[in-house]
């Protein structure tokens, strides 16, 4: 209780299944409910600071 997780899931594909491959990213709170889904990695929710380490 209390860690920060992050899981990441790599794939090998087909250069043509790459292309039209979307990636999904999804911040869950505290409790593991989803807070917020996209595709860019780089995103972080405007309400993400309970989400974020304090390290």
């Amino acid at each position: 209780p209390g860690d920060l997780v992050i899981l990441i899931a790599y794939a090998v594909m087909k250069d043509s299944e790459a292309r039209r491959y979307r990636p999904s990213v999804v911040f869950v709170d505290a409790d593991n409910r989803p807070v917020d889904l996209g595709a860019d990695p780089a995103f972080v929710p405007p309400d993400a600071s309970e989400l974020l380490s304090p390290r």
